[in-house]
């Protein structure tokens, strides 16, 4: 998340246990703009925890996916590693 806009914030979180990918859609505040970045090889309790977090969403990206896991926008075929390799 700190690689996108500050105008975007997380608004829904999905899960592919199948693939591992958590797919999480941003958007702002007016709905008018919006992306969806995923997550590679999330386990399936730490995606539960994103998942269910509701309006605790950006504080359980944060806490337990956003420096943890590689990231791609969607569509975009290159990874971002994590600045640290540590998953919860």
């Amino acid at each position: 998340m700190a690689r996108t806009s500050p105008a975007l914030r997380p608004r829904t979180a999905r899960h592919d246990a199948a693939s591992g990918i958590l797919t999480v859609r941003l958007t702002s505040i007016s709905a008018g703009t919006w992306a969806e970045y995923e997550y590679r090889d999330v386990p399936v309790n730490v995606a539960h925890r994103v998942t269910t977090a509701g309006s605790r969403l950006p504080a359980a990206l944060l806490e337990h996916v956003t420096e943890r896991y590689a990231v791609r926008r969607r569509g975009t075929p290159r990874w971002i590693e994590p600045t640290t390799t540590d998953p919860a």
